[in-house]
């Protein structure tokens, strides 16, 4: 058996995960939020149990993904799922065949149902593993059926040591700190260029601190329909004003900046409309 690759896990989950490593159970659900790494976890344990590389996990016919998709109907994942299962394979490891589904709380209640009677009787050396960003959504007789591990942030020191040695400098990596809002999977992302919404986030936010009003009411026209924008820009111009002034860059100009878009963030999370919470900042900022 493999070792995992090094990930960045909180100890509570390591030493959960290293548990399950040595004695793997038929089921498993791993939960925690978007973006705290759930699919990385996953992979990373399915190639250490099939003795795997991780970069050929992805390309293995002991392995197999399923997505949510909209024109895939949860029961075709399912049987998709089981045929998958009924595979013979020549590797002779305790587990020979791991399925993960991502987003097993999108399932609807029949394919939910036939996913039960698999896991009432799983095939011999299988692993099915769920990923959910919710637990409260997935059927109570499903949950009684899986071992569950709760993916829980790393305290910020870690994430950041962990990142600047393993591939950026200091202040790239608070930069995904902060807009990630410390979740390893989304820091991971933002510092390989993997998310594109983040890098145009990230270059919406320069252009509206070097821009004059004007340029910046032409700006917030473009992006502030999207609210997952809105708020990725603001978090990002929030990550700014902090570097600068953790580098004895400390002027009222940005402790205003920070003072604003924190009520700025305030007040999307209270569901105020984008495009009014940018132009009060407008207003209310001086760069």
């Amino acid at each position: 058996m493999k070792k995992m690759d090094k990930i960045i896990l909180h100890d509570i989950v390591n030493k959960k995960i290293s548990n399950f490593i040595k004695n793997p159970f038929h089921a498993l659900l791993i939960t925690g939020q978007t973006g705290v790494g759930k699919t990385y976890l996953a992979s990373n344990l399915a190639a250490s149990l099939l003795n795997l590389d991780i970069k050929k996990i992805n390309g293995s016919a002991n392995f197999l993904i399923s997505v949510d998709e909209i024109n895939t109907p949860g029961m075709e994942r399912i049987k998709v799922i089981k045929d998958f299962l009924g595979y013979k394979t020549n590797y002779k490891g305790v587990i020979n065949r791991i399925v993960l589904i991502d987003k097993a709380d999108l399932l609807s209640i029949e394919a939910s149902n036939s996913l039960l009677k698999l896991l009432e009787e799983p095939p011999q050396g299988s692993l099915i593993i769920l990923l959910s960003k919710n637990k409260s959504n997935i059927l109570n007789t499903i949950i009684s059926r899986v071992q569950i591990i709760e993916i829980i942030k790393p305290p910020k020191e870690e994430l950041i040591n962990f990142f600047q040695t393993e591939m950026s400098d200091k202040n790239e990596v608070l930069h995904a700190y902060f807009v990630s809002n410390g979740l390893p999977g989304l820091m991971y992302d933002i510092l390989n260029n993997n998310r594109q919404d983040l890098n145009l986030a990230t270059d919406y936010a320069r252009k509206f601190l070097t821009a004059n009003n004007y340029q910046r009411i032409v700006l917030i026209n473009q992006f502030s329909k999207d609210k997952q924008m809105t708020y990725y820009i603001l978090k990002i111009i929030q990550q700014m004003s902090q570097l600068n002034l953790m580098q004895n860059k400390i002027n009222d100009s940005w402790i205003n900046i920070n003072k604003k878009i924190y009520e700025a963030l305030d007040q999307i999370n209270n569901n105020t409309q984008p495009r009014l919470v940018m132009l009060n900042l407008i207003v209310s900022m001086i760069v």
